[in-house]
């Protein structure tokens, strides 16, 4: 979906996430327009950053703020599990630090 940032209002769904329809989608629209686009927010995906720095030349390419969130807190997690793996569970005092790492 492409919105306004500053009115917050929908401009048009896209009918597909494949790279060259979305190239193709923009590249309907002029070369003047397209650097206009000041900047352009996106998930994860490594191919829309490459589409939005070939398709808008001098845009700033922002990751929302929800997959970034994401990212760290699955890697937080598996740093987590990798720790906790260490442990022996047999031992009490391992144990005891095994449950403080698996509460949280």
């Amino acid at each position: 979906m492409l919105t306004d940032a500053r009115k917050h209002e929908s401009i048009d769904i896209l009918p597909t996430r494949r790279l060259h329809h979305l190239k193709d989608y923009f590249k309907n629209y002029s070369y003047e327009a397209r650097v206009f686009v000041k900047t352009v927010v996106v998930d994860m995906n490594a191919p829309y950053t490459s589409l939005s720095k070939d398709v808008f030349p001098t845009v700033i390419v922002i990751i929302d703020r929800f997959h970034l969130v994401q990212l760290v807190m699955r890697s937080l997690n598996q740093i987590r599990i990798k720790l906790m793996n260490r442990y022996n569970t047999s031992r009490p005092e391992d144990k005891k630090i095994y449950r403080k790492l698996k509460t949280y």
